[in-house]
């Protein structure tokens, strides 16, 4: 019985005539689906197909002995492509598991039919990974991804000052740093700072302070 083989791909079988001392070693090779695999004299089978078939040696020395080998042809997972209906998701403690879709020519695959999911790093921000695993006619892995967004915070306080407007937030779960946006006088939002430490919870604004500036 060999292993799985991928549509397109070949593999080489042979068969071993016993006893050594016969004085007819000839063997006859066939397919019994060549639709699935092909074989040639030389025991060099192709993959054409999903499905199943054996490759048959028979004795030519009239004796009717017969022996036969197992082939399973599987599609290669590895060419699927992988998406999802969104490529960020805020941060969920829990852990974000988007169903993938998963399509090989342009069927979509059916999950546990089909394939298997894994989620690695999909809780913290940062890049997720999903690997889809080939089963039934499918083998091989595909891999997806998406992107986990720190979640938004508010400002627990902001202060006047004589120069300056103090900012002060809770700190958000998983970030490694923080955009401040600040409108004046009712215009568009514009970001003024970039923290680049998840720790940095305080931020002094002293530029071009006029009445009426919001921040998020």
């Amino acid at each position: 019985t060999a292993a799985p083989l991928l549509v397109g791909k070949t593999i080489s079988v042979k068969a071993t005539v016993l006893p050594g001392n016969a004085t007819n070693k000839e063997l006859g090779i066939a397919s019994l689906d060549s639709s699935v695999a092909t074989v040639t004299e030389d025991g060099v089978v192709t993959a054409i197909s999903t499905g199943t078939t054996y490759i048959v040696f028979t004795a030519k020395d009239g004796s009717g002995v017969s022996k036969k080998c197992f082939i399973k042809v599987c599609n290669d997972t590895s060419t699927a492509k992988v998406k999802f209906t969104a490529t960020d998701f805020a941060y969920n403690e829990a852990g974000n598991t988007p169903a993938p879709i998963v399509t090989f020519d342009g069927t979509v695959l059916k999950k546990n039919t089909d394939y298997t999911v894994k989620y690695e790093n999909n809780v913290n921000p940062g890049t997720a990974t999903v690997t889809v695993t080939g089963i039934g006619k499918y083998r091989g892995t595909a891999k997806g991804y998406f992107r986990v967004n720190p979640s938004t915070t508010k400002f627990t306080s902001v202060l006047n000052g004589s120069s300056y407007i103090y900012l002060e937030w809770n700190k958000s779960t998983g970030a490694n740093g923080y955009y401040i946006y600040r409108s004046d006088n009712g215009g568009a939002y514009n970001k003024i700072k970039t923290i680049t430490s998840g720790s940095t919870l305080v931020y002094y604004d002293r530029d071009n302070l006029s009445n009426g500036v919001r921040y998020k």
